[in-house]
């Protein structure tokens, strides 16, 4: 969450033989659209797929020791996620993120019964 709103990271690593040397190169945040997991995908398609040419010129112009010290610097290695946060939803996970949707669905409609949006110039 920031600022209230619901965010998604997306980052890029480098990957080593032991968790140690797993190295996050770049992350980014962006807004996550609760309704929309369409949007969000498309979304965090669109952002990561910048990363690759960005970080490729970075390294070009500062070249490999320098980039990853960099990289170090800026996300140390007790950040770097090492295994995988989330493993697949099981039937549960689907059926109790449904419900809470549908529920944020209902109340929006209920919201907007109990109040009117007025416009005036």
């Amino acid at each position: 969450m920031a600022l209230g709103w619901p965010v998604t990271e997306v980052s890029l690593q480098r990957l080593g033989p032991g968790p140690e040397d797993h190295i996050p190169l770049h992350r980014s945040w962006f807004p996550t659209y609760p309704f929309s997991p369409t949007q969000s995908r498309r979304l965090f398609l669109w952002t990561a797929s910048a990363f690759p040419a960005r970080l490729l010129a970075r390294l070009h112009h500062a070249g490999a020791d320098a980039f990853l010290a960099e990289a170090r610097r800026r996300h140390p290695p007790q950040e770097a996620q090492t295994t995988r946060a989330y493993g697949a939803p099981g039937s549960g996970d689907a059926l109790k993120a449904m419900a809470r949707v549908t529920l944020r669905s209902i109340r929006r409609k209920l919201n907007d019964l109990r109040y009117q949006q007025q416009w005036a110039l």
